[in-house]
């Protein structure tokens, strides 16, 4: 099946409910969401480097629905928290190579922070059994430790 970019009833801020989700992913039936996150790390992004991480679903029989993003970037011994991440991020789908960002993004353009999570104004759907990843591009001289967390729901199989 080749995720699609879904148009959303949910504006940004609002919180996610059965109903909403009905409109969303259309076979729901039966099945109930509940709140999970599921991360990418990237420790160390090395320097000047290109690395990329897998967020899978084929271990679950679950589609998981990513309503929120946040990001944190700190130096590699933990110590020191980066404000402005020298970081391009770019989202796309495992099987269909699909991008959702079409350039890689900056980092503090696409993700907030932990107290304050970027809300997405159309949730991102992941299907179950498959792979989303994330590109991290570091336009810096010197290693980060980045960590990125999707929040959202997973919606089990009927």
């Amino acid at each position: 099946m080749r995720p699609a970019l879904i148009s959303s009833p949910l504006r940004s801020g609002d919180p996610v409910r059965y109903e909403d989700l009905k409109d969303l992913i259309p076979d729901i039936g039966k099945r109930r969401p509940t709140y999970a996150t599921m991360t990418a790390q990237f420790v160390p992004l090395a320097a000047s480097a290109s690395q990329s991480q897998q967020i899978v679903t084929n271990s679950e029989d679950t589609d998981f629905l990513v309503t929120s993003i946040s990001g944190i970037a700190t130096a590699v011994d933990n110590t020191t928290f980066l404000t402005n991440g020298p970081f391009l991020l770019t989202l796309r789908y495992g099987s269909s190579g699909q991008q959702v960002t079409d350039v890689g993004t900056h980092f503090n353009n696409l993700f907030g922070s932990g107290g304050l999570p970027a809300e997405l104004p159309v949730p991102i759907r992941i299907p179950r059994r498959s792979q989303f990843y994330v590109i991290a591009d570091n336009l810096s001289g010197t290693a980060y430790n980045v960590r990125l967390t999707f929040r959202g729901v997973r919606i089990a199989a009927s």
